[in-house]
């Protein structure tokens, strides 16, 4: 059972006999509940996000155009993190490099991007190679340290590749 208090924190549930027929929109004769959508409250990082963007947007009314053009949001947030003009020398780069591939000036630009977390793993193992390298460390101590280091538990055999000359 649903707690009425978790749903809408300041009135609770509506009595059944207060709802009218129809559904959503079709409710007319249901007044709005005065205490608002409580329960949607817990969503932080939205709020965050957004409240963040509108900042930002006060504070450069070039991201606000870019919003205004229409610019999908993962795009405001990435504009927004590395500043206008970075963005914009970005997005020029892209759309020169996407032409050129295509030859199509009117194409949207799609690139493949890797996933972050490969990246980490590729630092992780240059770390391991350089405990290697450098300071000769044993295997088995390399593992311990990545273990406190990172979280991770790697096999001794993962470690004794890295540790291999290319």
């Amino acid at each position: 059972m649903v707690d009425p208090k978790t749903r809408n924190s300041t009135t609770g549930m509506h009595d059944e006999s207060t709802h009218t027929e129809g559904v959503g929109g079709r409710q007319e004769q249901t007044p709005a509940d005065p205490g608002g959508g409580g329960y949607l409250d817990n969503c932080t990082d939205f709020k965050n996000r957004v409240s963040r963007e509108r900042a930002d947007a006060a504070n450069d009314p070039r991201l606000a155009d870019l919003r205004n053009y229409g610019l999908n949001s993962r795009w405001l947030t990435v504009a927004s993190i590395i500043g206008f003009d970075e963005f914009m020398a970005m997005w020029q780069m892209l759309d020169e490099i996407a032409c050129r591939r295509s030859g199509d000036d009117t194409a949207e630009i799609r690139f493949r991007l890797p996933r972050f977390k490969k990246y980490l793993k590729h630092q992780r193992n240059l770390y391991i190679k350089s405990l290697a390298e450098d300071k000769n460390m044993p295997t088995v101590q390399i593992q311990k340290i990545i273990e406190h280091e990172n979280h991770e538990k790697l096999s001794p055999n993962y470690i004794r590749r890295l540790r291999r000359p290319q």
